[in-house]
């Protein structure tokens, strides 16, 4: 039985790896996705990326772990959830384009991540994550830092 379920998970990792490397992206068009709905610094930390469609991006943000820890004020508050995104999808998603960025909101500055995919028209784009509930969500923030 165990075999069987260690079987079914490899099966599923294995697909979604190969979803997750379907579409080749370099940085310069990481950037200019970006520059359209920022305000401040961008940096690109590797030149080539690989990334998915809409469908998997949204499985990939639904699996990081980030939404089961708790809220605390000033000890575990946006960034620290952002920072937490970042970091786990980077580790099990190495050339995904996911990013960390700060914006500024009508109730002041808050911490998201980003992904970058490829949509159904063929053209890249970007969706915002939040990274406490794991949702995805197109916000008309402005980025003043984002970290790819």
């Amino acid at each position: 039985m165990i075999q069987k379920i260690m079987n079914w998970i490899r099966m599923y990792w294995f697909d979604l790896k190969y979803r997750v490397q379907q579409y080749p992206v370099h940085s310069n068009e990481v950037k200019k996705i970006l520059e359209e709905e920022s305000k401040g610094y961008i940096e690109c930390v590797d030149s080539k990326y690989y990334t998915c469609d809409y469908a998997t991006a949204k499985l990939i943000a639904s699996l990081i772990p980030t939404k089961f820890l708790k809220y605390k004020s000033e000890v575990n508050d946006c960034d620290d959830f952002a920072r937490g995104f970042y970091y786990i999808s980077r580790a099990l998603f190495p050339t995904l384009p996911v990013g960390y960025c700060h914006v500024k909101t009508s109730r002041g500055k808050h911490a998201l991540n980003f992904i970058i995919y490829k949509t159904a028209a063929g053209r890249f784009d970007f969706t915002f994550i939040e990274p406490q509930t794991g949702l995805l969500r197109y916000f008309n923030y402005k980025m003043y830092l984002a970290i790819v």
